[in-house]
């Protein structure tokens, strides 16, 4: 019986057929979803005489069956890989195998797993070429993330242009202030020179001031009609 539930992914062991459905999709087709899965329920169809002899199995066997179809049933629902989805179905159909066997309808069962075994195999093949079709995009919301992606796009392109507009202000005011500071330290440059042009003519007319005093000194000092001796 463990076997078997492993085998066919059934509850609590129902979630590597989901991983498994990543391969290409041939081999989801015709292994996960017609012949590798099958066998589990086909090993319980042949060993039904042996576990018909007690009810408690058979029990057990349909309580599987109906805990794996509606996990996986709802499971679907959530999905939006293409090839999840069927995934997840070929989980539930499996488990109303379970069930049927459980119930003690054997014929129902092999009939149900036939037919099951060459739908999903179509339903396999045909989303490869879905797949294919789309550019290798397995998400059925294509259309609605493609608007989400052109909304967004809209969005961080406002953005983009908001920043750049706050950039270009800003880069604005600081040449406005560097022009401002560059007038200022013009001014201040200015101001010194004119300072030390100031003070370069306080000197000049200080030392000639200087020069006269001196002169006249000399002058004073000697007497009248006295021309002191000048070498040439």
């Amino acid at each position: 019986l463990l076997g078997a539930v492993a085998k066919s992914a059934q509850f609590p062991l129902h979630t590597w057929l989901i991983d498994a459905m990543n391969g290409p999709t041939p081999v989801s087709a015709l292994i996960h979803s017609a012949t590798m899965v099958a066998a589990g329920v086909f090993l319980l169809i042949r060993l039904y005489p042996l576990f018909s002899l007690n009810n408690i199995v058979l029990n057990i066997i349909a309580s599987i069956g109906i805990l794996t179809a509606l996990i996986c049933s709802y499971s679907a629902l959530t999905q939006t890989d293409i090839k999840g989805i069927l995934a997840y179905s070929t989980n539930a159909q499996l488990g109303l195998m379970f069930l049927a066997v459980g119930c003690a309808s054997t014929t129902v069962t092999m009939f149900h797993l036939t037919a099951h075994a060459l739908a999903k195999a179509m339903l396999f093949l045909l989303s490869g070429s879905v797949i294919y079709a789309l550019n290798s995009n397995k998400n059925i919301e294509h259309k609605k993330s493609g608007k989400k992606e052109k909304e967004e796009k809209k969005e961080k392109n406002k953005i983009n242009e908001e920043e750049k507009e706050e950039k270009k202000e800003e880069q604005e005011m600081n040449e406005e202030e560097g022009e401002e500071e560059d007038e200022k330290e013009e001014e201040e440059e200015k101001e010194e020179e004119e300072v030390k042009e100031e003070e370069k003519k306080e000197e000049q007319e200080n030392s000639k001031q200087l020069r006269r005093f001196t002169e006249d000194d000399i002058h004073n000092s000697y007497p009248d009609g006295y021309i002191p001796y000048k070498k040439k």
